[in-house]
């Protein structure tokens, strides 16, 4: 695994098992006053692995770029 900045809009995102993401107000506000905690985690394809609700979050907060973890191994 490595760590790099990412685009937002070079994440991937395909089909999703979470379809009710919940409150992203709240989540936004939080990365706003707290930053990100967890970074997203992406194949090294740039498809979105885990971090749905947080990338729904940048992308509400105007965010261009964020750190990820790129999971090589991941298909």
């Amino acid at each position: 695994m490595k760590i790099k900045k990412m685009k937002i809009k070079d994440i991937k995102v395909g089909d999703r098992f979470r379809k009710k993401l919940g409150n992203i107000d709240l989540l936004a506000q939080s990365i706003k006053e707290e930053g990100l905690l967890y970074p997203i985690l992406v194949d090294k394809d740039g498809n979105l692995i885990d971090g749905q609700r947080r990338l729904v979050a940048l992308k509400q907060l105007g965010i261009k770029e964020t750190v990820v973890i790129i999971n090589e191994e991941a298909a």
